[in-house]
């Protein structure tokens, strides 16, 4: 390939993924017949597996021109096997032995093609090499899904609309115990905090610098949270980063106010982020969208919207802003935005807005039974009843914005195993 090839490639293997699946018009593991190959450029194969080996995720090739299938398995580059898939031709093939020693299974010299499923659920691939005439298959591999990440499993759960997991987005991130965890609310620190908790969700809060930049603050001032004073719209990032983190009696950590971006990597790999868009910061969606694009997370980013602002992010999406089916959770307060909410955006989640306090009125629960009907998976606040959260896990809740102590809302998940 090309030096552009190259770099194109190689930035694309950097965007998360839990499986690649690449095509190559010839096979690129099997190196031991006459016919083209990848291994014909050994500088060019040697470079192919290191970077693709390199990346996260499970990677199957899919390659032909052989006029013959057949499985192969490479288990000597990075952490994870690498699969070949050739699948060649679906009319003619031919006869004949041929040596290739990560061949998995028996060649296939008879017309066919090849078959992938992917189980999310079950974290594999089942490859087949289908007989073209009778349809059955000829030869099966199972590859196991090993770098599943936890997020992946989270949004693989939220994507299901049969799974009766529930998951819990802890508010800023959880901190009953932040001075103990050395970890304040809406920091790098609580990331990790959050993940080891068995938090599947991280909500979050944005501010934006007077530069331009967005910080992970709550509060349009910084007074309670730092040791700074002022409005975050009023300061620079520079002056922002250098503060230090309040813990929740007030007493100061060693944590500095993280950007946007810092947060995200920081739980990429373990957690989904949901972003309250507070007054003044939803101005500026198309720029939130981009970072979200720019670090591959389009489907692992929920920002929380006020449905009074649907009009504003339609205009945005049709003005060419970045987005995706699970990019804006809307707050809805009844069947009625909730079915305007699916109609228009068809979104992967949706909030509907149960009271905090009281008893669930009849048109909370026809929103809740709309959304599920639709597929769509519905987020609720939860405050500390489990009664209140077992009648809406019944309705069909899936996501539970927790309440101030969410461990106590993760334990009793785990007793009713729906975790």
């Amino acid at each position: 390939m090309g030096a552009e090839q190259w770099e194109w490639l190689e930035s694309q293997l950097q965007v998360e993924a839990e499986v690649r699946i690449i095509g190559s018009g010839i096979q690129v593991l099997s190196n031991e017949h006459l016919w083209r190959r990848w291994g014909m450029f050994p500088d060019d194969r040697d470079r192919l597996l290191r970077v693709v080996g390199e990346a996260e995720g499970t990677t199957v090739f899919l390659s032909g021109d052989r006029h013959r299938g057949e499985i192969s398995v490479l288990k000597s580059f990075g952490e994870r096997p690498l699969f070949d898939i050739t699948a060649s031709s679906f009319n003619h093939c031919y006869p004949g032995a041929e040596t290739n020693r990560l061949r998995v299974g028996t060649i296939i010299d008879q017309p066919h093609f090849g078959w992938l499923e992917i189980d999310w659920e079950a974290s594999s691939i089942e490859t087949q090499l289908v007989s073209a005439e009778s349809g059955l298959p000829l030869l099966t591999k199972t590859v196991e899904i090993r770098s599943l990440t936890r997020g992946g499993r989270s949004l693989a759960s939220i994507l299901d609309p049969d799974s009766r997991r529930v998951l819990i987005a802890a508010h800023r991130g959880g901190y009953e115990e932040d001075l103990k965890n050395k970890a304040p609310e809406n920091s790098v620190a609580n990331v990790r905090v959050a993940v080891k908790a068995g938090f599947e969700i991280y909500e979050t809060d944005l501010q934006r610098t007077r530069d331009g930049r967005f910080v992970v603050v709550h509060d349009p001032t910084i007074e309670r949270e730092t040791d700074g004073t002022g409005a975050v719209a009023d300061l620079d990032y520079a002056a922002v980063r250098k503060l230090r983190k309040k813990y929740r009696d007030g007493s100061l950590s060693e944590e500095r106010v993280a950007s946007f971006e810092e947060l995200l990597k920081a739980g990429r790999r373990d957690l989904l982020f949901k972003v309250d868009l507070k007054p003044g910061v939803i101005e500026h969606f198309d720029e939130l969208a981009r970072i979200v694009e720019e670090h591959g997370m389009m489907d692992r980013v929920f920002f929380r919207i006020s449905w009074k602002e649907a009009d504003r992010i339609e205009r945005r999406f049709e003005e060419g802003t970045p987005h995706s089916p699970g990019l804006v959770m809307f707050k809805a307060g009844g069947p009625k935005e909730a079915q305007e909410a699916i109609r228009r955006f068809s979104p992967t989640t949706i909030q509907i807005n149960v009271p905090k306090a009281g008893p669930l009125q009849e048109y909370h629960r026809e929103a809740i039974r709309l959304a599920v009907k639709a597929g769509v998976c519905v987020e609720a606040h939860a405050q500390s009843d489990p009664e209140r959260w077992r009648e809406l896990v019944e309705l069909g809740v899936r996501i539970f914005h927790s309440d101030p102590k969410p461990s106590r809302l993760r334990d009793w998940l785990d007793e009713e195993g729906l975790r």
